[in-house]
């Protein structure tokens, strides 16, 4: 990462975390990091050097992270999991350790993306299915 309004300019700041996929939180300064191969997703502050992992949200084991994303107010992650267990999960920002809420995801879909709606708190997984996109909204 690089802080352009830093005064040290193009000086990178490093967050040791292994990712394939970021998003930055819609009002403050952290990120949600994951990769494909685990079923960990991490909250870091990027804040500060060093970078703090403020919280990490996981899914049970035999299941692998595929993707994550904050609600537009930035109060909820939610995660989509392949695996043995494929499922949905979405979480308090404040309360990685319990989700409010985790659904099946039907074992004959794939997921690959998932996504909150604009400007609500709906949740939309796109997942594989026979080689067809499935978009499904869980509301």
């Amino acid at each position: 990462l690089w802080d352009t309004e830093s005064p040290h300019g193009s000086r990178p700041s490093f967050i040791s975390l292994a990712a394939t996929e970021i998003h930055f939180h819609p009002t403050s300064q952290s990120l949600l990091g994951g990769c494909g191969y685990s079923r960990r997703i991490a909250l870091v502050d990027t804040r500060h050097d060093g970078h703090k992992k403020e919280a990490e949200f996981a899914f049970p084991e035999e299941s692998t992270a595929v993707s994550f994303a904050f609600s537009p107010d930035g109060n909820l992650v939610a995660g989509c999991a392949k695996g043995r267990r494929r499922m949905l999960s979405v979480w308090e920002r404040r309360n990685p350790s319990t989700p409010l809420a985790t659904i099946a995801v039907p074992q004959d879909q794939e997921p690959r993306k998932i996504v909150f709606a604009p400007q609500s708190s709906s949740v939309i997984v796109v997942a594989l299915k026979n080689g067809q996109l499935v978009v499904q909204d869980y509301t």
